[in-house]
């Protein structure tokens, strides 16, 4: 193909568009609103993706929940053994703070009947470990202080 060639049907594609204006305006249109809806879809699954993927890695991948009763829903009680286990103290965890050394944090809760306290209440200016471990950030409430110490 000549240049002759190439500006002959530059000419001829031109005067198809001015001929048939409102054919070239919606075809312009319809190409705009699918890249435009190509983008925000992109953006939105891949700003989903970041949230999820956020949400996961707050959980800790390297945090270990050590419990009296096995984790999960249940529609039966326990098991006379799992009840029989004796329940696990604030003194436990400040044992394996100590004894265990590669273990970076520690942080007790406590979830049944009786006293409740959550966090690590033996922490010094109302550090915990416990947003150190699950990324996690106190709303509306307070860890507690060294001198407020575990409840008895």
């Amino acid at each position: 193909m000549n240049i002759f060639e190439i500006k002959e049907s530059m000419l001829m594609a031109m005067a198809a568009i001015r001929a048939h204006k409102m054919r070239a305006f919606l075809t312009v249109l319809g190409v705009l609103v699918g890249v435009t809806t190509v983008i925000a879809m992109v953006s939105i699954i891949t700003g989903l993706n970041k949230s999820m993927a956020e949400q996961i890695e707050s959980l800790g991948s390297n945090v270990i929940y050590v419990t009296k009763f096995e984790i999960g829903i249940r529609f039966e009680r326990p098991s006379e053994e799992e009840r029989n286990r004796p329940s696990i103290t604030f003194e436990d965890a400040m044992a394996v703070q100590e004894l265990c050394p590669s273990v970076d944090a520690v942080s007790p809760e406590n979830r049944g009947p009786g006293p409740q306290f959550c966090g690590e209440t033996a922490s010094t200016d109302g550090h915990s470990s416990l947003t150190a471990m699950a990324s996690s950030k106190v709303m509306g409430s307070r860890f507690l202080s060294s001198s407020e110490g575990p409840p008895n």
